[in-house]
């Protein structure tokens, strides 16, 4: 027996970096650490011929339903993208499930993403000051604000408080998606750590016409409890330097 294709498309949603291109060597890389759900016959050769493990193949199966699905995106080559929140633009796109993505039609992308985080945050402002205004607290509730709009470097998007006054420091992850992954920084995680009343508030199948939407909210004292963290990028530095 062998890991099923759910398991497997589960697996790579779950554990690949989103929003850049990944080589496929180096999803076997990121698969292999995190092989923990896969059967003994995984590790099987394909043939005499063949050497190669079963597992890797059937992630190629894998990645190819999620991109016939028009789930990922790919390059016509090696090269594989998984959106964060994208996934009606490649849906909705003309582009043959075969056929790759212009650079154009990512920054598109981009910028669809860029503003579901911004609907996420006033959203989240919204929430907040009705919250507030229910305690009894008009005051306080009027001095929710997006901090993002001036300082995208705070490691928090909205300054919210308490219901006696304190300071409230919310990270808001909005995605249109139904998976339970997101992107997080080193800056929001140190944040997380030194702030007090630290929050994220994770807000999954966005739809911005909906006032119904409860997020998810993670304590910052939490965080390695609720939350499994998985190195997605890496700042490189020369060891040996040209002379």
């Amino acid at each position: 027996m062998v890991t099923s294709q759910e398991t497997l498309r589960t697996l790579l949603n779950d554990f690949i970096p989103k929003d850049r291109w990944i080589y496929i060597t180096d999803i076997y890389d990121i698969i292999e650490r995190n092989i923990g759900v896969f059967q003994p016959n995984d590790f099987d050769v394909l043939a005499e011929y063949n050497q190669q493990e079963k597992w890797k193949r059937n992630i190629r199966n894998a990645l190819q339903t999620l991109k016939t699905n028009r789930q990922i995106l790919w390059d016509g080559n090696s090269n594989y993208l998984f959106p964060s929140i994208v996934s009606e633009e490649i849906e909705s796109s003309s582009l043959p499930a075969r056929q790759g993505i212009s650079e154009s039609q990512f920054f598109q992308i981009q910028e669809r993403r860029k503003e579901i985080g911004r609907q996420g945050e006033e959203f989240v402002v919204v929430y907040e000051r009705k919250k507030l205004v229910e305690a009894g607290n008009l005051e306080l509730a009027t001095r929710v604000k997006r901090i993002s709009i001036d300082d995208i470097g705070a490691g928090y998007d909205v300054l919210s408080f308490t219901t006696t006054g304190e300071e409230k420091h919310i990270e808001v992850k909005t995605t249109i998606g139904t998976g339970y992954s997101f992107e997080i920084t080193i800056n929001e995680i140190n944040k997380s750590k030194n702030l007090t009343n630290y929050f994220i508030y994770f807000i999954r199948n966005f739809n911005p016409g909906d006032s119904e939407i409860e997020p998810i909210i993670i304590s910052g004292a939490d965080i390695d409890a609720q939350l499994s963290l998985i190195p997605s990028s890496f700042k490189a530095t020369l060891t040996s330097r040209p002379q």
